[in-house]
């Protein structure tokens, strides 16, 4: 738990989170008190009564939440279950100002409740990460995990009420701000450019063509309708998207920003920031003639693609006192010309992909993942999407790191891994095996179609490659914790055993692809992990495994300095006699 969060609890830990919301520009109302079920509704004994943390007035909707530090996840999971039941229970009633006060609305600010046509429900868990629980989805509910809630506190503390639309949309809110934005040639310098193909990278039947705009605009008339698609694992009652691709705001970097650039009102940063237009945005004539480029001022009709620390180091209420409203910011702003959101969605993260490739550094995996999305089958791309899929299975969930932000929740670095694990995803390697002649090949084929549970021809299809690919290493991976259970890791700071490092995982990659090659079946593959943990408890002289048989401190055994190709080597050989690291 973060620092600021430790002994938090009750009524200061409720303060924390209606802090945080008014920060961001909510009216959020907290010490709500408890209310006797009966007083509301009909239908409830004496001693039942409801208690919300938090209610927060949005127009024509009340967000209603409720926080918790509760560590123990059968004691989260009845707490939650709770509130579902609460929240459908007020849903159910027809609200007044009589409704709103025995909730706990003092008279005062009755008059903000008056609006209010529906219900919709937060559940903040301040101590457990998605994969430490298993809370069902709920339509209307969203769920803010602890490293959701720590980043809406950062997200508050930097760039303040700018955060408001962007929490807000994880509702699903159709949050309309006032007024519209017009661009005009004179007034912001705008230049057109039609009908362009801005991607080359893939070349799609569906790559529609694109108008470029640039202009030049106060980066305080878009702040509060810019969507950033993020992939910072903020919750959102919306269907899951795979075009979350970007990476959370970085604190450090929007303050380096604003301490060393944004000191005078006449700064302007040399290069443009990269926008995708909604296909609400229209170019067209004013009523005098003249030509401009309307964007209605509605949270998402901008989506910014590369530049998101500059144009967000702007969202500071000092920077604004000192820049002023009209500082200007340049932009490059894409209009892709289709109606179908999908399409635009889809090259709009083939954009972000080629920009990152090229010019910034992001992490490979991350863009790994997007590229598997956007129909890729490239071997990495296919690797990155089996364990990304296995991080959310079973004995595996939140097993592999495989976060692209500081705070990675995993316990095994995936990048490595997913670098040995491509040297099986290769499709076009697997076809070839369609055509096995030599009993060298019929092996290998006997032993992708045994372990994968499916033919050559289907695993052909990265879909079904994928699909069998998760199973095959869930299945492995617990055949080898099954094993070695002395052996089992449960968090990063376990160094006894070799299992706690990514190259030693390696190792075990690299057996399962000599397994494959001798056409080997599970139990065959049983069999052999077995004599492997034989052959190494003979190798260290001992008898009983009653303690990690791989303790990375022995000499004898891998660490974190043995290469994979050492590891599988040293493996391979204990399936038939002990064999110290050092003389592999």
């Amino acid at each position: 738990m973060d620092k600021f969060l430790q002994g938090k609890e009750g009524k200061e830990l409720e303060k924390i989170g209606a802090d945080i919301f008014r920060a961001i520009g909510l009216d959020c109302f907290d010490g709500l008190g408890q209310v006797l079920l009966k007083n509301i509704t009909s239908g409830y004994p004496e001693n039942e009564n409801l208690e919300f943390d938090y209610m927060i007035p949005e127009d024509k909707v009340c967000l209603i939440g409720e926080i918790t530090s509760r560590t123990d996840t059968g004691k989260i999971n009845t707490k939650y279950k709770k509130f579902i039941n609460q929240i459908n229970i007020i849903k159910k009633l027809e609200f007044s100002d009589d409704i709103w006060q025995k909730l706990g609305i003092k008279q005062e600010s009755i008059r903000k409740f008056r609006n209010i046509q529906s219900i919709k429900g937060f559940f903040i868990t301040t101590t457990k990460e998605r994969f430490e629980l298993t809370l069902p989805k709920v339509e209307d509910i969203v769920v803010f995990y602890q490293s959701d809630f720590m980043r809406l506190s950062e997200y508050s503390q930097n760039i303040g009420i700018w955060t408001r639309n962007y929490f807000l949309d994880k509702f699903s809110l159709n949050h309309r701000t006032h007024n519209s934005i017009s661009i005009y040639e004179k007034d912001h310098e705008l230049i057109r450019s039609t009908n362009k193909k801005i991607s080359k990278k893939y070349e799609d039947n569906d790559a529609p063509l694109s108008d470029l705009y640039t202009f030049t605009i106060s980066p305080y008339e878009i702040l509060d309708i810019v969507h950033v698609y993020r992939q910072d694992e903020l919750p959102s009652l919306q269907d899951s998207s795979t075009y979350d691709y970007q990476r959370p705001l970085n604190p450090d970097k929007l303050k380096e920003i604003r301490k060393n650039l944004l000191t005078e009102c006449d700064f302007i940063f040399p290069s443009n920031i990269l926008v995708i237009l909604s296909k609400e945005c229209k170019y067209m004539k004013d009523g005098d003639g003249n030509s401009c480029l309307y964007i209605p001022k509605k949270y998402g009709n901008i989506a910014v693609i590369d530049g998101q620390h500059r144009l967000f180091s702007y969202a500071d209420e000092k920077v604004k006192s000192i820049m002023q409203d009209d500082c200007k910011i340049m932009v490059t702003a894409v209009y892709f010309r289709t109606d179908v959101q999908e399409i635009i969605n889809k090259f709009s993260a083939r954009v972000f992909i080629e920009i990152n490739i090229n010019q910034t550094k992001v992490e490979i995996a991350h863009l790994d993942k997007v590229t598997y999305e956007l129909g890729s089958q490239e071997p990495k791309a296919i690797a990155t999407k089996i364990i990304v899929t296995l991080n959310t299975k079973g004995n595996f969930r939140g097993f592999f790191d495989i976060a692209s932000g500081k705070k990675n929740k995993g316990i095994i670095e995936a990048g490595i891994i997913i670098g040995e694990i491509k040297k099986i995803t290769n499709i076009r390697n697997i076809k070839k095996l369609t055509k096995a002649s030599i009993e060298k090949t019929k092996l290998k084929k006997d032993g992708y179609e045994k372990l994968f549970d499916s033919t050559i021809e289907k695993l052909s299809e990265r879909e079904i490659l994928v699909e069998k690919g998760t199973i095959l290493f869930e299945r492995y991976f617990n055949q080898i914790f099954s094993c070695f259970h002395w052996d089992k890791v449960k968090s990063k700071n376990e160094t006894h055993t070799s299992f706690r490092y990514s190259k030693f995982w390696c190792g075990w990659i690299n057996l399962l692809i000599i397994f494959i090659e001798e056409g080997l079946d599970w139990d065959k593959i049983k069999q052999e992990l077995n004599n492997i943990k034989s052959n190494v408890m003979n190798l260290l002289a001992i008898t009983q495994y009653n303690q990690p048989l791989f303790q990375s401190k022995n000499p004898k055994i891998p660490d974190s300095s043995s290469s994979p190709k050492k590891v599988g080597e040293f493996l391979n050989k204990n399936r038939t006699e002990p064999c110290s690291i050092q003389d592999v």
